[in-house]
């Protein structure tokens, strides 16, 4: 089962985020992400939050479709945001995939909270994704699909990252160690439909990027 949490943040393509949904997934509402759903046609299962980015009429229309979604209310003041809550909510649902949408935008706060939530779960499959961005972390191996010459960047979410082996990249590189800040990883092009990376230490965060 995968899970698709959508939070409050940019969403422009709505079309290109539907292609990451498939019939049968749990989609869960962040708060003001379900005007997001609402947009795409969605019908949530999950509405959380403690709603206060969320319009009254849109929380109305959405509390009114057929099945409506299942409420789980937060306290406005809370010391974890509603993306965070709703990817340990998820995960009590045992999903093999986590896909968070509207995690990222011009709040460089949230953006980076989203990121980082994926260096707290490292043993969980979490992707973030939006309009131009595909990324995730790995500890051990990892294959990105795209296609060839999307851009690829990795960056390290610990201070040492050691033995990165790329394959199916213009750049390759063959056990390498990249410290946090080196640009490194920065800029790669896939050229083939999918490159592997794999590591022997630390934690690597893989974005694939389509201007």
């Amino acid at each position: 089962m995968k899970c698709i949490i959508i939070a409050n943040g940019e969403i422009n393509d709505y079309p290109y985020h539907r292609r990451y949904i498939d019939e049968g997934d749990c989609i869960i509402c962040a708060d003001g992400g379900g005007r997001h759903a609402l947009a795409m046609g969605l019908k949530p299962d999950y509405l959380m939050g403690d709603f206060d980015s969320l319009a009254p009429d849109l929380l109305e229309e959405l509390k009114s479709l057929d099945n409506p979604p299942k409420l789980v209310k937060f306290p406005s003041e809370k010391d974890k945001s509603d993306s965070q809550l709703a990817v340990e909510f998820a995960m009590t649902l045992n999903p093999d995939t986590i896909i968070i949408m509207g995690g990222t935008g011009s709040r460089l706060d949230h953006t980076l909270a989203t990121i980082t939530l994926l260096a707290m779960y490292p043993d969980v499959n979490i992707h973030v994704v939006d309009d131009t961005n595909d990324l995730y972390l790995t500890t051990d191996r990892a294959v990105i699909k795209g296609k060839p010459g999307d851009e690829v960047s990795i960056l390290p979410l610990t201070p040492v990252v050691k033995g990165v082996t790329t394959k199916g990249l213009k750049w390759p590189l063959v056990n390498k160690t990249i410290e946090m800040g080196r640009s490194l990883g920065i800029s790669n092009v896939l050229l083939e439909n999918e490159a592997e990376f794999t590591l022997t230490e630390g934690k690597l965060l893989v974005l694939r990027s389509v201007d």
